[in-house]
């Protein structure tokens, strides 16, 4: 009620209720010299750009299995609430954030639950030492990469103990290194029963399901929470088609062919989406007005994107002159610090960027370069710009923006985020 109360108000406020074209469904989208046709249901109309912000979070992806389920099949996408469960046997299928919550929620009022994993998953409490994880990860940065992983893994170990000890499988990935699943209840309702955790599916047969393991278990309900397509059904496949994930936008957002297509919103963040999608908002506006321009090499400043979220180039050492290794980001996109010393000669200094996760723009690493290319300023003196870059992703990292900034760009001369940057 208070989120649908904000965006009345912001549309109120800004008058615009008077472009927004409700009950719409745009049927076929197709492309013409310089401008979009759009095709409705019973009109059609021509536009100049085309932004694109329909979300990728409405086409439910769902796993095929050998056999038949003679229960109720349903999506992660379909819950709304935990009532319609109540004495019911229930499996949920996945192990990211939607599936563990929704198993907790069911476990509450149905006959049964069960949790079915394919692999292992690190489950990271929602609260560390009395913070939010993601200010607790957040405060930790200044620790090296490799210390700080061993630190994490060993609190999780202490908090949680092993994973085998409830019946989980063990985790195939370090923490952090795919999406995290953060969840308080999952473990606690499993040592106390609520919930059993099984193994991949292997088949269907009537209301049996079978697990990869052997076991056969008989449910009501089988609840996929399985993740989403990405899908534009207005578009033709050979025009746009990322259901692969293969997106070859700059910024996630500007198309190498159609310079007057957009998307805002195409990605998966750590944190809130939201204050992501206003950034490419923002950019894209600079680009309507002319004040900003895509990259002249399109395809390598693509390809430099996409870099970005599986590594950061090695830092140039003042000693041993470049030769220090690849450091490597998580998947999410999101860098980790550099450690305190060169990994290959080992001189002290070489501490340069945890700034780019400060930031806390994940695929969108703010460089000097990256900053002065995407229409973004900042003065000698003046940090308002990388200031509003910090809260574009979360605004606690914002609040101790200054101070980390401050005490890290001092690390290193070799500091190239600010290089030029001057404090009061």
């Amino acid at each position: 009620a208070e989120l649908l109360a904000y965006f009345n108000s912001y549309v109120n406020k800004f008058d615009l209720k008077q472009h927004i074209k409700f009950n719409t469904k745009v049927v076929k989208a197709i492309p013409l010299e310089n401008k979009w046709k759009l095709f409705f249901e019973d009109s059609s109309e021509d536009f100049d750009y085309l932004i694109v912000a329909n979300g990728h979070h409405w086409s439910p992806r769902i796993p095929t299995f050998e056999g038949e389920f003679s229960g109720e099949l349903m999506h992660s996408h379909q819950f709304k609430n935990n009532e319609y469960f109540k004495d019911k046997s229930v499996l949920v299928v996945g192990g990211g954030n939607s599936a563990c919550d929704i198993a907790v929620e069911v476990s509450r009022v149905a006959k049964k639950t069960s949790i079915s994993m394919r692999r292992g998953y690190h489950f990271i409490p929602k609260f560390m030492m009395g913070m939010p994880s993601d200010v607790y990860y957040a405060k930790s940065l200044w620790i090296p990469q490799r210390l700080r992983l061993i630190l994490q893994k060993l609190a999780l170990r202490i908090v949680q103990g092993s994973y085998k000890d409830y019946g989980l499988q063990k985790p195939d990935h370090d923490i952090l290194q795919s999406h995290a699943t953060i969840n308080s209840e999952l473990l606690y309702f499993i040592k106390h029963g609520k919930i059993s955790p099984k193994k991949n599916i292997r088949c269907f047969s009537g209301d049996n399901v079978e697990f990869i393991d052997g076991e056969k278990e008989k449910y009501d309900i089988v609840m996929f929470a399985t993740g989403y397509k990405i899908k534009f059904p207005f578009f033709s496949n050979s025009t746009i088609d990322y259901e692969n994930n293969d997106i070859d936008l700059y910024n996630f957002c500007f198309h190498p062919e159609y310079s007057n297509l957009m998307f805002v919103g195409l990605l998966q963040p750590l944190g809130c989406i939201w204050p992501l999608s206003d950034l490419q908002s923002q950019q894209i506006v600079k680009y309507l007005r002319n004040e900003w321009n895509v990259p002249k090499d399109f395809k390598q400043a693509v390809k430099d994107n996409s870099a970005m979220m599986v590594k950061t180039k090695a830092s140039v050492c003042h000693k041993c002159k470049g030769k220090g290794k690849i450091h490597k980001t998580k998947k999410d996109g999101t860098p980790f610090a550099k450690p305190n010393r060169c990994p290959e000669c080992d001189t002290r200094g070489y501490k340069l960027t945890k700034l780019r996760h400060m930031a806390g723009l994940g695929f969108f690493p703010p460089s000097k370069e990256w900053v002065s290319a995407n229409g973004f300023s900042t003065s000698k003196g003046n940090l308002e710009g990388l200031i509003n870059i910090a809260k574009a992703k979360d605004l606690t990292y914002a609040e101790s923006f200054l101070s980390d900034l401050k005490r890290l760009v001092f690390c290193s001369p070799r500091t190239h985020l600010i290089a030029s940057t001057t404090f009061d």
